[in-house]
């Protein structure tokens, strides 16, 4: 671990091409559709990106040294000489340093915009490294992203409800701290076989009150037959 204030300076530094690749990738709010990954999975995926952004730019500045020797810093004089070197061109070095790190985050940024990772099988990727939330997978369907949600929960007291999907708590832990809205028409029936029967307005339930869910994937033009609510107190089969 770094012991000097530049040393800490130079530590972080090292890992902002890290940090771009990953908020790039991440930028479509992914980690609202994700549950958390391991820290320790989320460190490999940050230091992997950051030294293989960093390899690169040194790779081409060391392109760049062959073409022209005389307007690069010579890497080999500051590895022999160190401070001497540095305190000498501190300026100069300084700045081809902060192009170099401005480098390596530009490719992190463009990796990431590309999400270049997700063509090669071994490289560590946030969707790799994080479970989907079964909400998400469920109400985000591809297939279905332009169709009504038609939701059917059961819940704890025995009683189930139907209703369509308004919106819901993006939060990814999967916990009884999430909640979900379900718009009108909406049919509750209780455990005795009572049904209750709103036409309008919206219901709010928590994730700690469900048992089960299903979810009907529904297109516009078969909405209204599939809308449970025929008329006050009573729903269509389904």
């Amino acid at each position: 671990m770094p012991t000097t204030a530049l040393s800490a300076l130079v530590f972080v530094l090292v890992f902002v091409p890290g940090f771009c690749y990953l908020a790039t990738v991440e930028r479509d709010s992914s980690e609202s559709k994700h549950a958390s990954s391991s820290a320790f999975r989320e460190t490999v995926a940050l230091v992997f990106a950051s030294a293989t952004s960093l390899l690169v730019a040194a790779g081409l500045f060391g392109v760049l040294r062959q073409c022209f020797p005389r307007h690069t810093p010579d890497v080999g004089r500051l590895v022999r000489d160190g401070r001497g070197y540095f305190v000498a061109d501190y300026v100069y070095l300084t700045w081809w340093g902060l192009g170099v790190l401005g480098l390596a985050c530009a490719l992190a940024f463009v990796a990431g915009l590309l999400n270049i990772a997700q063509e090669v099988d071994w490289l560590p990727t946030s969707s790799r490294l994080a479970f989907p939330s079964g909400w998400y997978a469920a109400f985000e369907l591809e297939a279905a992203i332009d169709q009504y949600k038609v939701i059917h929960c059961g819940l704890t007291d025995g009683s189930t409800v139907r209703g369509t999907l308004f919106s819901y708590n993006p939060t990814p832990d999967e916990d009884d701290e999430r909640e979900i809205v379900l718009a009108a028409p909406i049919v509750m029936e209780l455990p005795g076989g009572t049904t209750s029967t709103w036409e309008f307005g919206s219901m709010v339930l928590s994730a700690a009150r469900m048992v089960w869910m299903h979810v009907d994937y529904v297109a516009d033009a078969e909405y209204d037959a599939v809308a449970m609510v025929t008329a006050p107190g009573g729903r269509t089969s389904g």
